[in-house]
């Protein structure tokens, strides 16, 4: 059959390795994660409902049954300090996820997380277009220093090809490319093959043996 993906909490795949093995012997393929932070303050404050060990279990079982997995994070987040940034950076950086994503917090309205920032004048969302855009990019709320959150993209985007200057470019691309649908579908597909390849998972193997990680 065609190859499959799922999208899971991280929390959910935790209880169910037995599910998660079936599904791969029925063609499962590449799992998706939201993450959202390495710091359990930062959980807590989203109401996550999953504890740090989730996150990296959650990489683990996917690494044991053969799978691709994707870990997304965000950043920008109120109460946000440089450790949880930091948190969140060595979470991908042990992990490492064939697939990583950043955005940056997006008060939305109707959503408990929004009335936080309502009630302390903390939001700097101004319109329609500011609630459609979730790139590491744009400021969204008052009192997060997103130099420091930009950094923290760009270290997380940068794993896979060399380093913070390599994510710089990365988030330049995703960002500029938002309107872009046909190109940035391209530029996934590319990507996606790439690290799906033997030769590039050798790679990444051997490189995380050298700096004690987990890629397998």
């Amino acid at each position: 059959g065609a190859p499959i993906m799922i999208q899971t909490r991280a929390a959910s795949l935790c209880r169910a390795e037995e599910a998660l093995a079936a599904m791969k012997e029925v063609g499962l393929k590449l799992v998706l994660m939201g993450w959202e932070s390495g710091s359990q303050k930062i959980l807590d404050f989203l109401n996550k409902g999953c504890q740090v060990e989730h996150n990296y279990r959650s990489a683990e079982l996917c690494r044991k049954h053969g799978l691709l997995f994707s870990g997304s994070f965000m950043f920008g987040i109120p109460t946000e300090t440089p450790e949880d940034i930091a948190a969140s950076v060595e979470l991908a950086r042990r992990t490492r996820p064939h697939f990583a994503s950043v955005a940056f917090f997006t008060p939305l309205p109707g959503t408990h997380l929004a009335t936080y920032c309502e009630e302390r004048n903390l939001s700097l969302v101004s319109g329609p277009n500011d609630l459609l855009s979730f790139s590491p990019e744009k400021a969204k709320v008052k009192g997060v220093d997103y130099n420091i959150a930009r950094r923290g993209a760009e270290e997380i985007l940068g794993m896979k090809f060399g380093g913070r200057k390599a994510g710089r470019l990365v988030r330049a691309v995703y960002v500029s490319t938002k309107g872009n649908l046909k190109l940035r579908h391209f530029l996934v597909y590319s990507y996606s093959r790439m690290v799906s390849c033997r030769p590039y998972r050798w790679l990444l193997k051997r490189g995380a043996m050298k700096s004690g990680g987990q890629e397998k």
